[in-house]
């Protein structure tokens, strides 16, 4: 029997965890734990093998439980997204505070139509769902080393180290005409372009009443919001519709150039307007009066002085048929025009035109598809092998994984993920059994705990009260530890030939993470929209218990059998995440080749 043992090997390599994500093990993570005994002799007591084994995965789902979303309801399947952010949908508000997104809005009663203003209008009503994929790919570097002692009993070493790429990207055919997460974008209501009128080029533009409406004149002072459109200004002569504080009516005490500096085209769907904006005055100022609950069957009109448009200001459907477009004069937009024109832009560099804009511009987070590349953790495992017949071993070990991996210290690159621990040291201690009844069969088993050693990280504040993770600001010094338990068992299915042996290896693989255990250095901290709020860990842990179950399989074929020729084995196949919960459903192919001495 011990001229056809087997030597074989599975895919090796440090798995990452970091705060803000969780993967699987690669499998596997404990290098060169399926190897039988060689027999080691009297005169030869060292035995010695190498590897190296390319690997690949990839996944844009991940189980998950989320009973109450229905992208969530076909095999418990969710976007890779929920992993990361801690739910598969979300908006831009569920990163705060109830109560810092509502310092940000003021209830305008001045006119009579009781708005909300907002300096982020997109903050709490665009619902996004970002749409993620993952590469991972790399090399695994492995070597065993075993020592004899007698008959029976061998102590050895063996330790892995991966060269690894890992990217997470945009799928390019996820969100059409959305913003980058699939969720509303102001560009169906903000149209800019260079238009010529006349003898005159001009920037022109065309605002969707409905969103001017819910703005206010400025965001810079939050506390004192006044609103960007009012429908009933009493701080001029017979309360005029005002935008940006200019009478937009038709006053005849205005001068001519004043009168009726933008007029309105009307849009039945909402949608932007085709054609030309702009209008020279004189159009302009030829155009049907707008009625004052803005309800009208014409291509344009415009406001005219005397009318009340109080009950255009409360009804938000007839906002969003209206177009306010400019008007010009011999060589530009009219003065009122360009202030309005101005100042919209201004509110836009604030507002964004999209709530990742906002996160991008205010909170400093980098949404891009990001890659990290480089050496990961150094895994080594320190075991004394008892082996009382060359068909039977059992193993007991003690481990240490080194963190030489590349670490992530700037957590706003919401994608960009370590290639080992972030840091942290990992101890392990476990068991490994290997039994070869006959020629054809044999079967490994292992089991493992790990203690993942507490470390400080920089991580992203969560709130009190935020139900989602991994976006927003300030970034917090936060303590950080977990606990995962590891098994595998493999049927080893072989035929032996002439000069080695053929044989298929089918893996299955357990692995169940404890809820990382998180603690900030502080209680509160300043957000993003500038305000004071609790931190809580809450919304960090989500979904950090992790368990996967994992299926691979391997076909190799091995020449440890034959004493006369080079020794040397030669295995490829692939492996698959096939249930479990808050895991990426990983899939991908591995090879490699391993030589012994």
């Amino acid at each position: 029997m011990n001229k056809k043992r087997l030597s074989l090997v599975l895919l090796l390599c440090s798995h990452t965890l970091f705060a803000r994500e969780i993967r699987s093990p690669l499998m596997r993570d404990d290098p060169g734990y399926r190897l039988m005994p060689l027999h080691i002799d009297a005169c030869k007591p060292w035995a010695v093998k190498a590897w190296i084994e390319p690997f690949k995965r990839t996944s844009n789902k991940t189980f998950c439980n989320v009973s109450d979303d229905p992208c969530c309801r076909i095999k418990g399947e969710c976007p890779l997204s929920t992993i990361i952010f801690g739910q598969p949908t979300f908006t831009g508000a569920d990163a705060f505070s109830p109560t810092s997104v509502a310092a940000t809005k003021t209830v305008y009663n001045g006119d009579g139509t009781n708005r909300t203003l907002s300096c982020q209008p997109l903050l709490d009503n665009s619902v996004l769902k970002p749409c993620l994929k993952f590469i991972d790919k790399g090399v695994m570097f492995a070597l065993q080393i075993v020592r004899r002692i007698n008959d029976c009993w061998s102590i050895g070493v063996r330790g892995s180290v991966p060269y690894r790429n890992f990217e997470i990207t945009h799928p390019g055919n996820c969100c059409k005409d959305e913003s980058l997460f699939c969720g509303k974008t102001l560009k169906n209501r903000v149209c800019t372009k260079r238009e010529n009128v006349g003898s005159a080029s001009v920037e022109s533009y065309a605002y969707r009443l409905d969103f001017l409406s819910g703005l206010p004149i400025g965001c810079q002072n939050p506390q004192n919001l006044f609103p960007l459109v009012d429908y009933v200004n009493d701080l001029h002569i017979n309360n005029p519709i005002t935008i940006s504080n200019q009478n937009v009516t038709d006053n005849p005490a205005l001068p001519v150039n004043a009168r009726n500096p933008v007029t309105v085209i009307h849009r039945a769907d909402g949608t932007k307007p085709e054609g030309q904006f702009a209008l020279p005055i004189a159009q302009a100022q030829a155009l049907p009066a707008l009625p004052g609950n803005g309800q009208t069957a014409n291509d344009r009109d415009r406001f005219v002085d005397g009318t009340s448009y109080q009950p255009l200001g409360q009804d938000a459907a007839t906002q969003s048929e209206l177009w306010i477009v400019p008007t010009v004069d011999a060589n530009d937009l009219v003065p009122a025009a360009q202030v309005i024109r101005d100042n919209v832009n201004e509110l836009l560099q604030t507002v964004g035109l999209t709530t990742e804009d906002f996160f991008m511009n205010q909170c400093c987070n980098c949404f891009a598809p990001q890659a990290k590349k480089g050496v990961g953790d150094t895994q080594t495992e320190y075991f004394a092998r008892y082996a009382p017949i060359d068909e039977l071993y059992i193993e007991g070990l003690f481990g240490i994984r080194f963190p030489t991996g590349r670490r992530i210290k700037d957590p706003t690159n919401v994608f960009l993920w370590p290639t080992g621990n972030n840091g942290h040291y990992e101890y392990r201690l476990g068991l490994h059994l290997g039994w070869q009844p006959c020629d054809y069969f044999m079967f490994n088993a292992n089991s493992y705990y790990t203690w993942v050693a507490n470390r400080q990280e920089q991580v992203l504040a969560s709130f009190e009260d935020a139900t989602i993770k991994n976006i927003g600001c300030p970034q917090l010094p936060a303590d950080i530890n977990w606990r995962y338990y590891l098994g595998h068992f493999d049927s080893i299915f072989m035929y032996p030939c002439k000069r080695g042996i053929f044989g298929v290896d089918i893996g299955y693989e357990i692995y169940d993470k404890g809820e990382n255990n998180i603690h900030f250095k502080q209680c509160t901290a300043i957000d993003c929209l500038g305000n004071e709020a609790n931190l809580s860990t809450k919304p960090l842990k989500e979904r950090t218990h992790v368990v996967s179950h994992k299926i691979r399989t391997t076909v190799f074929y091995d020449t440890s059998i034959d004493d006369n020729g080079p020794k040397w084995s030669i295995f490829g196949g692939y492996n698959v995440v096939v249930a479990g919960t808050n895991i990426p459903q990983e899939h991908g192919p591995h090879a490699g080749i391993m030589v012994m001495y």
